[in-house]
């Protein structure tokens, strides 16, 4: 039988998790998600692709861009990859733009193209070396995603694996503001 204060605790915390995902569900796309950085212009790169093409920062012009930073050793960044993978499909209609960047070290483009395929992703992924998200005023984890505005602007960062809900919530915010203006 089950010990009750560890029964306890473990209910509290559904029970807290529950509570988060319905006051992200429940704000409403006119007002904002809770803001983690102070907004700042998106920079300006251009980055390598496994395949030895170009990615460049003009992919994100004048859309909703989700840019999540990774590596292939992370689990986190697998689980991350599925919950952006899903969100680019739920608004697939709404011009949401995916770009990945993996934070390569020690992994050559081919470690970065098995995984890619594995995995299955299908948005744009540049490669960049360790010093790059310093553009992006740093990483605190891995993975990393930053929400980019369609004027171009960095309006929020995620640390960490960014809840499904959060996203959404971001994205629906974004996109009511995209509609009202003229």
């Amino acid at each position: 039988m089950a010990d009750k204060p560890q029964t306890a605790y473990a209910l509290t915390g559904l029970l807290m998790v529950g509570l988060t995902f319905l006051a992200a569900c429940s704000k409403g796309p006119d007002q904002p998600p809770p803001r983690t950085i102070n907004p700042f212009v998106m920079p300006d790169f251009e980055l390598p692709t496994p395949d030895g093409d170009k990615l460049s920062s003009s992919l994100a012009k004048g859309q909703i861009t989700l840019i999540n930073f990774w590596t292939t050793w992370s689990p986190a960044s697998i689980r991350q990859a599925n919950e952006l993978l899903a969100l680019r499909e739920r608004y697939k209609d709404s011009g949401i733009q995916v770009i990945g960047i993996a934070v390569s070290a020690d992994e050559s483009s081919e470690d970065i193209k098995s995984f890619i395929a594995h995995e299955k992703l299908d948005y744009p992924i540049g490669i960049a070396d360790r010093s790059f998200h310093h553009q992006f005023r740093g990483i605190d984890a891995i993975p990393s995603t930053f929400v980019v505005d369609p004027d171009g602007m960095i309006v929020n960062r995620y640390t960490g694996v960014a809840l499904p809900e959060e996203l959404d919530t971001e994205v629906r915010y974004l996109l009511a503001r995209q509609q009202e203006k003229p």
